[in-house]
């Protein structure tokens, strides 16, 4: 049975909410996949952060939920398993390159860990 909160449901945002301590407005992705298929994955990731930043740029975000609106915008990815450094190396590029220039911070999180930021 496919997760439909998943990395690997595309069309979905997985969770919106506003993170209190810094009033951010927090859209995450649930990456529940190990690693074993490393391209796919690193594919997947991907894919779904642009998701996200179309979202965003297209104002479907403040359309669809405007008490989100007008504030500072953050990507978190929860993920169950660890990142290899080569996936880390992905979040370091959309991080420093398609997310900076929309003034869009991105987090990643392991599964029961304190946050992480890259």
């Amino acid at each position: 049975m496919e997760n439909f909160l998943a990395i690997t449901n595309l069309d979905l945002i997985d969770f919106i909410s506003i993170h209190m301590p810094s009033n951010t407005t927090r859209l995450s992705i649930v990456d529940d996949l190990d690693w074993s298929d490393v391209e796919s994955h690193l594919g997947l990731m991907q894919t779904k952060v642009y998701r996200y930043l179309d979202f965003v740029e297209s104002g479907n975000m403040d359309e669809q939920y405007p008490k989100y609106s007008n504030r500072p915008i953050e990507i978190t990815i929860y993920a169950e398993y660890p990142i290899p450094e080569i996936g880390m190396k992905l979040i370091k590029n959309l991080k420093d390159y398609a997310l900076r220039e929309n003034d869009i911070s991105l987090v990643w999180l392991r599964h029961n860990d304190v946050e992480a930021d890259t």
